[in-house]
């Protein structure tokens, strides 16, 4: 009967099989093979919770049988039990330790717990048993590249091309991390062959549209940014209205709705003025705590505060719109080159009321320039550990005479900002209740006040900047593609001046350039 199942199973009869393996466990209710049979079965068809009850009361059985470990394992890894799927793993590597698969599947497992060097020392352990694993490779590569360990990335990924040179994953990462490193003209030419040899690798083509982003070729770039659309688990809104070529609006209503983060939308809403002088009409969908500045700055406009999974339920007159594009398309047909983009003093406009309380609390703090600093940013950890510098490292700004500084970073920074003054005695003006993350309006009023901005690369400095308000932004040697690779200014903004960290430069270096520059500007 056992055999019946097994060749059901490999016809892909999987019914027959489940009813089969079925009767077996009533009969013998001890019968591993059975057991892991139908677990098997039921993972197939989406039952994971019975497929992990059948594989450990079968590992209960049968502790010693590495196929049934692995398959335990993989199931809690499949709902996201990650540390229970490292015993199993762990145990699979103990039955057969120089099973390079195995050890791979544990460092995948630890890699999902966040314990990135039990998974970087299994990824090793494995290419020790079997140096040529393109996988472990690229994966290895992959670790050491979020952990900022560029270089490193680079000789793995290089390793797996040696071994399968044309392989996509480790074409499409070695030219992203060699973009991050800086060389671009080796990230181009890598990119291109990884889009020569897959076509339709979307990563690749992502990738692609950095360079020529960071490089300020926005008439490549543009529609190599659109293949973000194809990647794995992105997909356009279901609004179901087609998709703006460019063509011309008049006479048209057109919705533009809202993607990627906070910071991307205040951005590419520098394009919204250019929509609404073309269009009859235009209905901006987008965050709703940005709602209320989008509004007041296009009056025109109908503004609508949405998040990014809603349906499309709150269109009143659905029949009136013409056509819909992604806010992050509009550069698409509206900026291939550095002459199109607006000499402008700010495109958001705060609440005056808001603004003149602002300017009179701000006053009161007394004479000198009243400056917002941040610190911290970046979406993902590779983004948190380029972009941020520590509050301690700010001393050397902070103790400028002659300014009263005031916390712009979001988030919980309150006892950071209590021992810096503690240890420093140097004060960092705090507004409790101002939250960014629940009302922008508000502290949008609040930046419009200040004199000046100083912050490394997060959604403030983006508002800043659409508000006119000068800023003195500092990044990474390598920043990210809005900003380009050289120069002090950017298009996006120009009340925005950039302090760049060069080379193998540390932050203090910058740091240090920029406390020279505030003093002069205190002077003046």
């Amino acid at each position: 009967m056992m055999e019946r199942a097994a060749q059901g199973f490999q016809a892909g009869r999987y019914d027959q099989t489940s009813a089969l393996c079925k009767k077996i466990i009533r009969a013998d209710p001890r019968h591993t093979g059975a057991l892991g049979l139908l677990g098997v079965v039921s993972a197939l068809n989406g039952k994971l919770s019975d497929s992990i009850k059948l594989f450990r009361k079968a590992v209960a059985i049968e502790p010693g049988n590495a196929i049934l470990n692995k398959n335990l394992a993989k199931a809690l890894v499949s709902t996201g039990e990650y540390q229970e799927g490292v015993k199993y793993y762990s145990r699979v590597v103990s039955l057969q330790p120089a099973d390079s698969n195995a050890l791979y599947d544990l460092a995948c497992a630890y890699q999902k717990t966040g314990n990135s060097s039990a998974a970087e020392s299994h990824f090793r352990q494995a290419l020790t048993v079997n140096p040529n694993d393109v996988k472990v490779l690229t994966n290895l590569g992959s670790l050491l590249r979020e952990q900022g360990r560029h270089h490193e990335a680079v000789t793995f990924y290089q390793n797996a091309l040696a071994v399968l040179p044309n392989m996509q994953e480790a074409l499409a990462n070695l030219g992203l991390t060699l973009q991050e490193l800086g060389d671009l003209q080796s990230a181009q030419a890598m990119l291109d062959k990884a889009i020569e040899q897959h076509p339709g690798d979307a990563d690749a083509h992502l990738n692609r549209s950095i360079c020529y982003l960071i490089s300020g070729d926005y008439l490549h770039g543009w529609p190599e940014y659109e293949w973000r659309w194809k990647r794995s688990g992105k997909q356009t809104r279901a609004y179901g209205f087609p998709v703006w070529d460019g063509s011309s609006l008049s006479g048209r209503t057109i919705l533009v709705y809202a993607e990627q983060g906070i910071g991307d939308e205040i951005m590419f809403a520098s394009c919204l003025a250019d929509i609404c002088r073309q269009a009859k009409h235009v209905i901006i969908e987008c965050e709703p705590r940005l709602a209320p500045l989008f509004q007041r700055s296009l009056p025109k406009a109908t503004v609508h505060g949405a998040y990014q999974n809603e349906g499309s339920g709150w269109l009143i007159n659905p029949g009136e719109v013409d056509t819909q594009v992604a806010i992050g398309s509009l550069p698409l047909h509206l900026r291939n080159k550095a002459e199109d983009f607006p000499t402008h003093q700010g495109y958001l406009s705060a609440d005056p009321d808001r603004r003149s309380g602002w300017k009179k609390r701000l006053g009161e703090l007394g004479q000198g320039l009243k400056i917002g600093i941040s610190w911290q940013g970046g979406g993902t950890a590779l983004a948190r550990l380029a972009r941020s510098i520590e509050i301690d490292r700010w001393e050397i700004i902070l103790k400028t005479a002659g300014v009263h500084f005031v916390n712009l970073q979001y988030g919980d920074c309150q006892e950071a900002i209590r021992q810096f003054s503690e240890r420093t005695g140097l004060s960092i003006h705090n507004f409790p209740e101002i939250d960014p993350l629940t009302d922008l309006d508000d502290f949008a009023a609040l930046v419009s006040s200040l004199d000046l901005v100083i912050s490394i690369d997060n959604s403030t400095v983006h508002l800043a900047g659409a508000l006119g308000v000068p800023v003195w932004l500092l990044v990474p040697c390598v920043p990210d593609w809005r900003w380009r690779m050289a120069g002090e200014q950017t298009p996006w903004y120009p009340s925005l001046r950039l302090f760049r960290k060069a080379g193998d430069q540390d932050w203090n270096t910058v740091l240090s350039e920029v406390s020279t520059e505030l003093v002069q500007r205190v002077a003046l």
